[in-house]
């Protein structure tokens, strides 16, 4: 029994931190992939120019990041895939983020 409850314990750290992705919007803003590896800021307010809201993250699997170099890895390739040029989070609170994109495009 001992020996059941470590491998428990054990593998329950083992699981990868996920996020579910909601749109926000029905389809009336095309959802274009960006290339794999593609960049992205995360913001801790929403920026002063003009952007879409294109839908949100929840955390529901894993440990919540608790950095936002770890936050920012575990959502990487979801905010790529959803066409997404930022993420608005609080920082050291990951637990949902809404992804944007810019009107005019990508930028730093």
């Amino acid at each position: 029994m001992h020996r059941m409850i470590v491998a428990l314990v054990l593998c329950s750290s083992c699981v990868p931190t996920s996020y579910t992705f909601s749109p926000t919007t029905k389809g009336e803003v095309p959802r274009t992939p960006g290339p794999k590896g593609c960049e992205f800021t995360v913001l801790a307010n929403s920026p002063d120019e003009d952007f879409v809201e294109v839908g949100t993250f929840k955390h529901y699997n894993g440990d919540m990041p608790k950095q936002e170099s770890d936050f920012k890895k575990a959502i990487a390739s979801r905010v790529c895939d959803v066409g997404g040029h930022a993420v608005v989070a609080k920082p050291g609170a990951y637990e949902t983020a809404t992804v944007i994109r810019y009107t005019r495009g990508f930028h730093l």
